[in-house]
């Protein structure tokens, strides 16, 4: 246990943090896709963000897990047991390393169609009406797909959402 008088910057030097006594707006857990995202926003807004990680980089081989490999379940899994509704444990596929799941992701970022906002009908009955509706989140799916280079081409699936702007890039 370290002494309470001992200064904070002293502490995350023994635990081999960077310490950054700078003062912060915001603070983003997580620089996946989504935390590097919104810090990405945060700071063209002109605010100050600091982004916390925990965790180790991943190997190479670990980061590149894929095809029938992926869909086995080989490849990192969470350390702890989780539970599923019919309480039996688990290890899901994700890690807790810099960058979280984005390092195993398969880089696909594919629109929720509009019934999902809606009480779409599941097996167990409806799903939630979010109160929110896929054209208010448009907008924000194509600056997403700016944003990570989605490639793509209009029209392929006949089930996708409507677009206001086509792919950013082509397939």
């Amino acid at each position: 246990m370290t002494d309470p008088g001992t200064p904070s910057s002293a502490v995350a030097a023994d635990l081999g943090l960077i310490v950054d006594d700078s003062p912060a707006d915001v603070i983003v857990i997580g620089a996946g896709a989504a935390g590097a995202a919104l810090a990405s926003e945060l700071v063209a807004a002109g605010l100050q963000v600091m982004v916390l990680e925990r965790g180790e980089p991943l190997a190479t081989a670990e980061r590149n897990v894929a095809g029938l490999a992926l869909f086995r379940g080989q490849g990192p899994r969470a350390p702890e047991d989780w539970f599923g509704p019919d309480g039996d444990p688990f290890r899901p596929q994700m890690v807790y390393a810099p960058g979280g799941n984005t390092t195993i992701w398969g880089g696909v970022l594919e629109r929720m169609r509009e019934a999902e906002f809606t009480g779409l009908p599941m097996q167990e009955g409806p799903g939630p009406d979010w109160e929110l509706r896929y054209s208010e989140l448009a907008p924000w799916y194509a600056k997403a797909e700016r944003l990570f280079q989605v490639h793509g081409q209009e029209g392929v699936d006949p089930t996708e959402p409507p677009r206001d702007e086509p792919y950013p890039f082509a397939p």
